[in-house]
């Protein structure tokens, strides 16, 4: 882990079962940031754009993970929360 915080600024574990998981995901990462008017937005797409501007203006590199992509026919659209510079790790693991 020393390694990992070496290297990049941020690491955010995103939960990407479903939709609904990984806009939490991403409202709890704008708290954690201290976004204004993230946290409020009603609209999610809102919300997202915010969170994705606030990485992409870091000048460090940053790491999303998205974990427990285990369905991609019913999450379809997870490239809705893919950013530009973004490092992007996809986890799926068969048990």
């Amino acid at each position: 882990m020393c390694r990992i915080q070496n290297v990049y600024r941020g690491v955010f574990w995103i939960s990407a079962a479903d939709k609904a998981l990984a806009t939490n995901s991403f409202r709890k990462i704008a708290v954690e940031l201290g976004i204004v008017g993230a946290e409020q937005a009603i609209d999610d797409n809102v919300m997202l754009g915010l969170v994705k501007k606030s990485l992409e203006d870091w000048q460090e590199r940053w790491l999303l993970i998205f974990d427990n992509y285990d369905s991609p026919t019913q999450f379809d659209d997870i490239q809705e929360f893919f950013s530009d510079g973004t490092s992007i790790l996809l986890l799926h693991i068969e048990q």
